[in-house]
Formats: C-alpha cells, sequence, structure tokens
C-alpha cells in the first residue's frame, strides 16, 4: 500500500520484505520448536473440542500481533502428517 501510493521506495519495499521474511520464518522455526511432546502422543480432537477451541481463539483474537494471527492461521490450515485429516 505504501509503496502503491508513493510513500516508500522500492528498495525501502524490498527490505521491510526481507524483514517481514526474516520475522515469519523466525515465528515458523519456534514452532516447529515446540513440537509435539513425546509423553503427550497426539490424538484427534472431538468436535466439541474443536468449537471450544475456536471459541477461545476467538475471544483472544484482538490480542495477537499481525505474525502471529498469521501463524496461527497458516499453522492451522496446513495440511501435514502430524493433523490427521486437515
Amino acid at each position: 500500500m505504501a509503496f502503491a501510493n508513493d510513500v516508500i521506495t522500492l528498495d525501502e519495499l524490498r527490505e521491510r520484505m526481507a524483514e517481514e521474511r526474516a520475522r515469519e520464518e523466525a515465528v515458523m522455526q519456534q514452532l516447529a520448536q515446540l513440537g509435539q511432546p513425546d509423553d503427550h502422543p497426539a490424538r484427534r480432537l472431538t468436535a466439541q473440542e474443536v468449537i471450544e477451541f475456536a471459541r477461545e481463539l476467538r475471544a483472544k483474537w484482538s490480542y495477537f500481533e499481525p505474525e502471529h494471527k498469521k501463524a496461527a492461521i497458516q499453522t492451522g490450515t496446513s495440511k501435514n502428517s502430524s493433523t490427521p485429516g486437515l
């Protein structure tokens, strides 16, 4: 938006995009490090548990930083072997 309105230069846009990519990679690495603890094997949530989680997430959503919202959405919608059925 700022670039389209000539508020920042192309070089500034590239710098900001590189910074954003670095922040995103850092968040994704942190999420990967959290992983699933070995002493608590993954299990499928019940429909009621998913609904309750969504309600709690919605209530707290406005407190999240934009990059955390992005990570939550990407993590919750990604297809991988640790989340069967998604």
